[in-house]
């Protein structure tokens, strides 16, 4: 009878850990989700501060005018990176009226055009 009880509270005792392990695992890719999401939410709000007053001509460089304006945007080899280490692409275009963007991070998984990336389209008015 000993053993019964000693091999259920084992075992619950596992499946206790394995619990916390996938919450641990839950949390921590919300968190890089949500942070990745404000890297986005920087990106923009540096574009718009430029472009309404520059045009692309000008030679607008959405990496060093982000980290010009955020020195908390991690970037490496000259581009801009998300939570997982992976390039954040930045995408403008200029027309007559204005500048529009795609950013997209390729999210957990490091590779775009997956259901895990996150995106962001949008316009600046001149």
């Amino acid at each position: 009878m000993k053993r019964i009880i000693m091999i259920g509270v084992l075992c619950l005792l596992v499946a206790t850990v394995v619990a916390s392990i996938v919450a641990f695992c839950l949390i921590r890719n919300g968190i890089k989700t949500a942070r990745t999401q404000d890297t986005i939410a920087l990106i923009i709000t540096a574009m718009d501060r430029r472009l309404n007053h520059e045009t692309w001509e000008s030679g607008y460089d959405p990496v060093l005018e982000t980290k010009r304006e955020f020195p908390e945007v991690r970037v490496r080899d000259g581009r801009i990176v998300d939570e997982w280490g992976s390039p954040i692409e930045v995408t403008i275009k200029e027309d007559q009226t204005g500048f529009s963007f795609n950013i997209v991070s390729p999210g957990k998984d490091g590779r775009l055009g997956t259901s895990d990336d996150l995106r962001r389209s949008g316009r600046i008015s001149k």
